[in-house]
C-alpha cells in the first residue's frame, strides 16, 4: 500500500521516517553517529540516501547542510573510526570553587547571563534542549567563592514547620521506602536499599518544610522544590559516618509550578551546619512524573534548584571559564602509582581530595595542596608518605562506589559527547568548582578498557584544561593534558593516559559525570584531614620500617663517636631491621646504599643483608614498595652510615640489569717474578682482614655490586718483596652462571657493567690524590654453572677477557718536586 507525505502529499517509500521532498517527519529514530558527508550518504547520520532526495529518510537532516534539523542522541557503544570519528561520548563525576567568565572580556562576578530571544531558543532547541537538561543535573557541588581560590559559596536557607511524612527501616536484605500518597507533596519519593548494603537496621525518617527564604544562589537560579529532609539512625558505630556500603539510588519530586519551559531542576544535598550546597548527582528525569533520580550513600537534607536556560549563551566558542584551580598549587606533589593497599592506581581519592581540599581547607591553611605533606627531601616524592597515605584512604574509601556508578550510568545513560561538555561548563560556571571526570576507553568490540579519574578546571579556546594525577604540576595550556571541545565539532580526539603514572597510556573515548554525595559524606574527609594533620600517628594503615642495631638484637652499625651518624670502620655493613603494621603483609623491600640496589626479602616481618659501603658517609634508603621503586608503595626510611675503611687503592664493580639472575667478577691477579696470581671469584673470594685483596660479596639473585677491593694497607700476596705492592696486570671477566626467573623454557639475557678505579699517584707531601678510571659494558645470553674454577674457560656463559695495567707511579708524570736535599748547618 503506498504512503504519503501528510504535509506535501509526495508519495513515500516503505519505511522511510522523513519526507524526501520536504523533510516533514514521519517516524522519529535515533542515528548510530556521523559520517563524512559524500553524495551517497547522509552528513548526520551515515544512512544511504536515494538518489536525488533532498532530506534523510532516517534522521531529516538537509541533504548538504551541516547542521541537522533534529539533533539525536547518540548510541553508548561509540568508537572513533569510520570514515569521520563519532564523538566519543562521556559523562562524569564531582569538584571544588572559585570561577572568571569572560567573552572577548572578563565579565564581573556576579555575572547573570543575557537573556536569549524565544526565536533563538527555536533554532537551539531541538539540537540542545535534552542537553542542557542533563547538564545541570550532573551538576556536582554549589560551590562558588574562594576569590582568592579556596572556600565554598555559602546558602542560608529559612524554611517554615517541619512536616513529618512517613518512617520506615531496611536491614541487611534491602528495601524500598516510597510516598504514595498523590495528595502528599513528596508524591514520587523513592529510596531503594541493595540488599547487604548494610549490616545495621537502619531506621529513614522522611519529612519536609516550605522554603521561606534563601539566599546565596547564583543569579538565575532558585528553588524548585520542598526542602525534603530524610534523616537514618542505625547503631552507635554506624552513626559515626552514616555511609551506606553500597550505592543507594534515591527519587525525588519537584514542584512543575515553578518551572518554565526554559528552566532546568537538579537536586542537591544542603548542610545547615556549613551552609552549603552540594549537587546530589543524577541518573535520570522524568518529566511526566516531576522527579530526579540520582546515586547516594548518605542522607540529609535535599532541594531541587532550578537554573535558567540563558545557560546557552555558553554554547559560544569563544567563552572561556576559569576556576581558579592549578595543578602546580591545588593537586597533589604526589604522583599517582598507587599503594600496596591499592596497586592498581589512587586516581579517585586524589582528584577527589584535590577538590575537597581547594573548597573547604585552603582558604584557612592559607597554603594549596601541592605544598602540604611534603616530608624530608622537598623534591622527592617516596618520602611523602602522610600524603600517599591519605590519598590511598581517601580512593579506598570511594573505589567501590566509583566501580558500580559508572557501570550503572554506562547502561542507562546515552548522553552526547556536547551533553557532558555543556554539563562540564555548566558546572564549573555555576559552581566555581572544578569538575571531577571518569573516564573510559571504549575499543571497537564494545569492550570497556581501563579506568581513570581527572579533574577539568578550565575552558578556554575550545579545549579543556585537565588536572591529572598522573602528571602532576602541569600547566595550564598543556595540550597533552587538555580535552578538545567545541559545540559545532563535538569532541575532536581522545585523551591519552594511564590507569596509572606506571601503566601504559589507554585512548579515553568516554567521560563519564557522577554526582559528588555518592561517593563519600564531607565528614569523612573531614576525618581524614584532621589525621593527616597529625600524620597518621596514631592510626597509620601502613607498616613502620625500623632498623635494628647492635643495641637492640640487630647487627646495623650505631653512632659510636656521638655524631649522630652511624659508623663502622669496616668496608660492609649488614643491615637488618623490622617492618611491622599496615593491614596487608609485606614480602620483600628495597635497599638504596650510596645508589646501589639491592632488593631484600623480609621473613616474618624481619630483614637482613649484607650491603657494601663506600670510604665517607653512605646514603641509605629502605623502601617498602614493588622492584620499580615506586608502586605498591607502603613504606619509607631513610639513614646514613659512615665507612672510615681505608680508601681502596683499586676497585673493580660489577653490576648488571636483569633481577632473578646470578652473574660473577672474576680477577685474574698479577703475575710476580714466575709466580701467578690468584684467580679470585665466589669460590675462592679471599677474606677481609688478610691484609690480601679480596671480592666483598656473592650477589647471586640480581642486579649486583660485586666489588673487588685493594686498599692503601694491602699487598698481593705472590709479592715476595717488603712493603705493600698492588701493581701489574691484572684481567678480569664476568661470567653468567644462572638464570633464576619464572620463565624455565629459555634463558633472559643479562647486560654487566663493569668499572675499574684505582689511585694512580698520591702526593702525600701536598695531600692530593690522582685517581684513574674506566669502564666496560657487554651482555650474556647463555648461563652455565660448569668449569667456574677456569679463568680460561672458553664457553659462551663467559665474557671476553679484559686486560688492566696499574702502573708503578712516576713522580714526574705530576708534576711533583723532588723532596728537599739536607742542607748541612754552616
Amino acid at each position: 500500500m503506498s504512503k504519503y507525505c501528510p504535509s506535501c502529499g509526495a508519495e513515500l517509500a516503505a519505511g522511510v521516517k522523513f519526507c524526501v521532498s520536504c523533510g516533514t517527519k514521519l517516524e522519529a529514530k535515533k542515528p548510530v553517529g556521523k559520517l563524512k558527508p559524500s553524495q551517497e550518504f547522509c552528513t548526520n547520520c551515515g544512512t544511504k540516501l536515494p538518489e536525488g532526495t533532498k532530506f534523510c529518510v532516517e534522521c531529516g537532516t538537509k541533504f548538504g547542510s551541516k547542521k541537522p534539523i533534529e539533533k539525536p542522541t547518540k548510541p553508548i557503544k561509540e568508537t572513533i573510526e569510520k570514515p569521520k570519528p563519532p564523538k566519543p561520548k562521556i559523562a562524569a563525576m564531582p569538584p571544588p570553587p572559585p570561577p572568571t567568565i569572560s567573552k572577548s572580556k572578563p565579565m564581573p562576578a556576579s555575572y547573570t547571563p543575557p537573556l536569549i530571544p524565544k526565536s533563538k531558543l527555536k533554532v537551539i532547541g531541538a539540537v540542545a534542549v535534552v542537553a542542557i537538561l542533563i547538564v545541570a543535573v550532573f551538576y556536582v557541588g554549589f560551590m562558588m567563592g574562594g576569590k582568592d581560590g579556596g572556600g565554598v559559596n555559602k546558602v542560608s536557607i529559612t524554611t517554615g514547620d517541619n512536616i513529618p511524612v512517613t518512617s520506615q527501616s531496611v536491614d541487611y536484605s534491602g528495601g524500598t521506602i516510597s510516598v504514595t500518597d498523590s495528595s502528599n507533596p513528596l508524591y514520587g519519593l523513592k529510596i531503594e536499599v541493595p540488599e547487604v548494603a548494610t549490616s545495621d537496621n537502619i531506621g529513614f525518617s522522611i519529612s519536609y518544610a516550605d522554603v521561606i527564604n534563601i539566599s546565596g544562589l547564583p543569579e538565575g537560579s532558585s528553588v524548585a522544590s520542598k526542602i525534603i529532609n530524610i534523616e537514618t539512625d542505625g547503631s552507635e558505630i554506624w552513626d559515626k559516618y552514616k555511609v551506606f556500603d553500597k550505592a543507594i539510588e534515591v527519587t525525588l519530586p519537584y514542584n512543575p509550578a515553578l518551572i518554565s519551559s526554559d528552566e532546568l531542576v537538579r537536586f542537591y544535598a544542603y548542610d545547615e551546619e556549613s551552609n552549603t550546597l552540594s549537587s546530589a548527582g543524577f541518573l535520570s528525569h522524568d518529566s511526566t512524573d516531576h522527579t530526579i533520580s540520582f546515586y547516594t550513600r548518605t542522607f540529609s537534607s535535599f532541594i531541587g534548584i532550578k537554573i535558567s536556560m540563558t545557560a546557552y549563551e555558553l554554547l559560544g566558542i569563544d567563552y572561556a571559564v576559569d576556576t581558579g584551580f592549578r595543578p602546580a598549587t591545588d593537586g597533589w606533589y604526589i604522583t599517582n602509582y598507587g599503594s600496596y593497599l591499592e596497586s592498581g592506581g589512587i586516581c579517585m581519592g586524589m582528584v577527589s581530595f584535590a577538590k575537597y581540599y581547594y573548597s573547604n581547607k585552603k582558604a584557612s591553611d592559607g597554603v594549596g595542596l601541592y605544598e602540604k605533606y611534603r616530608e624530608g627531601d622537598l623534591n622527592e616524592w617516596r618520602d611523602d608518605d602522610t600524603a600517599i597515605q591519605l590519598a590511598t584512604r581517601a580512593h579506598t574509601a570511594e573505589c567501590d562506589i566509583w566501580d558500580q556508578t559508572w557501570r550503572h550510568e554506562i547502561a542507562t545513560q546515552v548522553p552526547t559527547s556536547t551533553d557532558v561538555a555543556i554539563s562540564w561548563l555548566h558546572g564549573m560556571i555555576v559552581t566555581g568548582a572544578p569538575q571531577l571526570i571518569g573516564i573510559y576507553q571504549q575499543v571497537a568490540n564494545g569492550d570497556w578498557v581501563g579506568g581513570h579519574a581527572i579533574m577539568t578546571y578550565r575552558y578556554a579556546n575550545g579545549r579543556f584544561d585537565i588536572y591529572d594525577p598522573n602528571h602532576p604540576g602541569t600547566a595550564p595550556g598543556t595540550d597533552t593534558r587538555q580535552i578538545l571541545f567545541t559545540y559545532e565539532d563535538g569532541f575532536t580526539r581522545v585523551y591519552s593516559s594511564g590507569t596509572t603514572a606506571a601503566a601504559s597510556n589507554f585512548q579515553y573515548n568516554v567521560f563519564l559525570h557522577f554526582g559528588y554525595k555518592a561517593f563519600h559524606p564531607l565528614n569523612a574527609f573531614n576525618q581524614f584531614y584532621t589525621y593527616a594533620e597529625n600524620g597518621f600517628e596514631d592510626n597509620t594503615v601502613f607498616p613502620t620500617v625500623t632498623l635494628t642495631d647492635l643495641n637492640s638484637g640487630g647487627s646495623t652499625p650505631t653512632d659510636t663517636d656521638g655524631d649522630d651518624i652511624r659508623d663502622t670502620t669496616e668496608n660492609t655493613a649488614t643491615i637488618s631491621g623490622t617492618i611491622t603494621g599496615g593491614q596487608e603483609e609485606v614480602t620483600s623491600i628495597l635497599f638504596f646504599v650510596s645508589n646501589q640496589k639491592f632488593i631484600v626479602p623480609v621473613a616474618g616481618g624481619s630483614f637482613s643483608h649484607e650491603v657494601p659501603l663506600y670510604a665517607g658517609e653512605n646514603d641509605l634508603i629502605i623502601l617498602a614498595t614493588d622492584e620499580n621503586t615506586f608502586s605498591s608503595w607502603a613504606g619509607y626510611l631513610r639513614d646514613s652510615i659512615e665507612s672510615t675503611a681505608s680508601e681502596a687503592s683499586l676497585t673493580f664493580t660489577l653490576t648488571w640489569g636483569q633481577d632473578n639472575s646470578d652473574v660473577d667478577l672474576h680477577v685474574l691477579e698479577p703475575a710476580i717474578d714466575g709466580t701467578d696470581g690468584r684467580h679470585i671469584y665466589y669460590s675462592n673470594k679471599g677474606y677481609e682482614g688478610s691484609g690480601n685483596p679480596y671480592l666483598d660479596i656473592d650477589n647471586t639473585w640480581g642486579y649486583g655490586p660485586e666489588h673487588y677491593y685493594a686498599t692503601e694497607e694491602m699487598t698481593l700476596p705472590n709479592y715476595q718483596g717488603s712493603g705493600d705492592y698492588l701493581y701489574g696486570t691484572y684481567k678480569y671477566r664476568v661470567h653468567y652462571y644462572a638464570d633464576h626467573d619464572s620463565d624455565y623454557e629459555s634463558t633472559q639475557p643479562i647486560t654487566w657493567h663493569a668499572t675499574l678505579r684505582y689511585l694512580a699517584f698520591k702526593d702525600d707531601l701536598a695531600g692530593t690524590e690522582y685517581w684513574e678510571e674506566d669502564a666496560w659494558s657487554g651482555s650474556l645470553s647463555t648461563a652455565s654453572s660448569s668449569g667456574t674454577s677456569n679463568f680460561e674457560n672458553s664457553g659462551a656463559s663467559w665474557s671476553s677477557t679484559y686486560t688492566v695495567v696499574y702502573p708503578e707511579p712516576d713522580p714526574d708524570d705530576y708534576g711533583v718536586l723532588p723532596p728537599p736535599q739536607n742542607e748541612l748547618p754552616d
